[in-house]
């Protein structure tokens, strides 16, 4: 499935992407002014990105999915031209997490104002430690060398590079596995009934 993402450099979006990418999906997007980390996260996956919005492009890229970000409102000219054409199916991010991620998984969402990203981090530990396998999705991107977005055939299995990267501040997003639950840290998940 070839799916763009409007709104690719919000970290949120970023990793979804990546996600996507390492389920095996086409991916591309779109933002205006990406810059690192996360550009250079999605260059290194491949991910094509695409400087500001033009609904001719999109029409021309014939994406089998656009999922929306949080930040696209009325008025843009993307969003007005899916809106007016009906060309091409949409969905937002929490949409797109809940149908492509999360159905048929026990879910833990941890929302919040402060502390998403540690709580999620140590609710992911605790459970790898006491022998289940949680997926995880926490925004940001790594500090360390691990990889920001992995399905659970290519994570690594050592339980100190585990360690590590369940504890770096801005911990990585993982594709979520089918033997465990899966965690995501936002902070709001109302719109995909995830909260």
């Amino acid at each position: 499935m070839r799916i763009y993402f409007m709104g690719i450099g919000g970290t949120a979006m970023g990793q979804a992407a990546l996600l996507a990418r390492a389920a095996g999906h086409e991916v591309l997007g779109a933002d205006r002014a990406v810059y690192p980390p996360m550009s250079t996260v999605l260059a290194e996956a491949g991910i094509a990105v695409h400087e500001g919005y033009d609904p001719a492009r999109l029409e021309s890229l014939a994406p089998d999915l656009v999922v929306v970000g949080n930040a696209m409102s009325r008025g843009h000219p993307e969003v007005e031209w899916l809106l007016d054409t009906n060309a091409l199916p949409f969905t937002s991010l929490p949409g797109f997490l809940h149908d492509s991620v999360l159905k048929g998984r026990r879910t833990i969402v941890v929302a919040g104002t402060h502390g998403k990203t540690t709580t999620t981090a140590l609710a992911a530990f605790l459970l790898r430690e006491n022998g289940r396998d949680p997926g995880f999705l926490i925004g940001g991107v790594p500090h360390s060398s691990t990889s920001a977005a992995s399905s659970s055939i290519t994570r690594r299995t050592s339980r100190s590079s585990t360690t590590s990267s369940l504890t770096t501040p801005t911990s990585s997003a993982i594709w979520p596995t089918s033997s465990g639950p899966s965690l995501i840290s936002r902070g709001s998940c109302r719109a995909a009934g995830l909260s």
